[in-house]
């Protein structure tokens, strides 16, 4: 019998429940001296952070679009769980006078982590959630090695421009409407937002390298054992049990090829997320509107 992921077809194939992994993994707190790997940033890279208490809060700024401008400062956001932080970071969040949450957890994540109300009390402020449930699926029979867990992460995000599109494209229409500044968050601020960051990217014409760059920031700012207990408690203890470090590296980190994949399934025959921005509902106009918000 066939592996399950041994052609191109199938990887693109994955069911829709195999999402699970990377929606609930990997929540980044502290950062902690780590192994140089694979998928790594360079170290050398500047790193600045913003609240201490979530250290996978950033600013995304500066990145050079096609058309020679760059993208605007304090105006976008990503961030891990935002349950994470302390008294004093929330309070210099409120500072920054955010219109809008793009909280993209899922029902399940938001019960255990709930959204702070702190920053609710701004009558104008937006509060976008996803209105999914959590999703449970037997991942035993995909698991077996790096290779596998890559092919498998792979899969994934190519799916979630579409399996996301809902609430990606209310976060691309608070953008067109100026309802920034905007923080977009999940729990462990790596492959939903990754890929919601990656596409607002992508629409301001930032390039590739550019948007696989800050979508690899997140390695240097993660804890890798609180990553790993957290893959643990999704995957089950026997099931964690058996994969190698470089298995549950592969599922818990952020890796080019899982970015890549997703960016391939967003892009048309143009080389531009241009029709995928379509089917979210951004016209022409709105495309334009939004290079002027956040570019400068």
């Amino acid at each position: 019998m066939p592996e399950p992921f041994e052609t191109p077809s199938r990887r693109a194939s994955m069911p829709y429940a195999s999402l699970v992994l990377a929606l609930l993994m990997g929540l980044s707190t502290t950062p902690a001296a780590q192994p140089t790997r694979a998928w790594q940033v360079d170290a050398s890279q500047a790193e600045t952070r913003i609240f201490p208490s979530a250290p996978n809060f950033r600013e995304v700024t500066g990145y050079r679009a096609a058309d020679g401008r760059r993208v605007r400062a304090g105006v976008l956001y990503r961030s891990e769980t935002l349950t994470s932080l302390n008294p004093p970071d929330l309070a210099r969040l409120a500072r920054l006078n955010i219109k809008t949450f793009v909280d993209l957890r899922m029902a399940a994540e938001r019960e255990r982590a709930p959204f702070p109300e702190e920053l609710r009390r701004d009558p104008e402020t937006l509060v976008i959630q996803s209105l999914r449930p959590s999703f449970q699926h037997d991942l035993s029979g995909f698991l077996k090695d790096p290779e596998s867990a890559s092919i498998l992460m792979s899969a994934i995000y190519a799916r979630l421009p579409d399996a996301y599109a809902a609430e990606y494209a209310k976060m691309f229409r608070a953008l067109v409407d100026g309802r920034v500044p905007m923080v977009v968050f999940c729990t462990a601020g790596r492959d939903r937002t990754g890929v919601g960051i990656a596409l607002v990217l992508a629409a301001l014409g930032v390039p590739r390298a550019s948007i696989v760059r800050d979508y690899l920031e997140t390695n240097r700012r993660a804890n890798v054992w609180e990553d790993r207990r957290r893959l643990k408690l999704v995957l089950g203890d026997g099931l964690y049990m058996g994969l190698d470090d470089q298995t549950r590296d592969a599922l818990s980190h952020a890796d080019a090829a899982y970015i890549n994949a997703a960016l391939d399934a967003a892009t048309g025959k143009d080389g531009t997320v241009d029709a995928y921005l379509t089917r979210l509902g951004l016209t022409p106009t709105d495309r334009a509107k939004l290079r002027d918000r956040l570019l400068e």
